[in-house]
């Protein structure tokens, strides 16, 4: 079916056509973007290795001096540090404090009469040494294999040992 000259279809077919104008030739597009590649490319790509050997540790080659000053504390080094200190200074014996000694000792030999006590009694039970001899105070407790080596002594062994 042919379309009328006087159909809006018609009207807004009739346009003129013209190639628009570009601000850029295609020569100077493809020359901006060969100088960018150029630009680019050596950043992305090395061109140069530099393998020439070098090895974590090594001396460099020059010296970069810093626009300012960085500090910081490495707790390897500084624990290395301590280490090394400590090995150099000389293990010196302390005195003896006799007075300390004296007192631990009647402590000590206080308790194993307690235990001596409780060990020669023939009226208690295995059982009930073992929880009387638990009972009594000591700078360190016993454990029950403990309690039960105490029981284990006789009186003379227990005299012996509150002596030494």
């Amino acid at each position: 079916m042919p379309i009328a000259s006087g159909s809006p279809l018609v009207s807004c077919v009739h346009m003129d056509w013209r190639p628009s104008r570009r601000p850029v030739s295609r020569t100077t597009a493809g020359l901006f973007g060969l100088v960018i590649t150029a630009l680019i490319l050596p950043l992305v790509v090395p061109l140069f290795r530099f393998d020439g050997g070098l090895q974590e540790g090594d001396v460099a080659s020059s010296t970069f001096s810093a626009a300012h000053e960085a500090s910081f504390e490495s707790a390897t080094l500084t624990e290395a540090a301590r280490n090394e200190a400590a090995q150099s200074v000389p293990e010196q014996a302390l005195p003896v404090d006799t007075a300390l000694r004296d007192q631990s000792i009647e402590k000590a030999t206080r308790y194993l009469d307690l235990v001596r006590a409780i060990v020669v009694r023939t009226d208690l039970s295995a059982q009930l040494k073992q929880e009387a001899i638990s009972r009594l105070s000591s700078p360190q407790p016993f454990t029950n294999r403990e309690r039960a080596i105490f029981q284990s002594f006789d009186a003379a062994a227990l005299q012996s040992l509150s002596r030494r």
